[in-house]
């Protein structure tokens, strides 16, 4: 259990926010017929920044500038 509370509070820690708001479009009368289309934007919490995408891999790439690379283990 201390090791639980000990990772709540250990100064290494990093928390980044975002808040993201995701659009789904169907074109009109073609609901069927295409696939919808997603966009939104997103928006860095601790820097303010915004980015407004037209494609949900647009978010991640946003959101993987502000994450730290974590190194792979094999």
């Amino acid at each position: 259990m201390p090791e639980k509370v000990a990772a709540l509070t250990s100064p290494a820690r990093v928390i980044t926010s975002f808040i993201v708001r995701i659009v789904q479009d169907s074109p009109e009368g073609e609901a069927h017929a295409l696939p919808p289309r997603w966009h939104g934007i997103v928006r860095h919490l601790q820097s303010g920044r915004e980015y407004h995408f037209l494609d949900v891999n647009e978010l991640a790439l946003f959101i993987a500038e502000y994450i730290p690379k974590v190194e792979r283990f094999s």
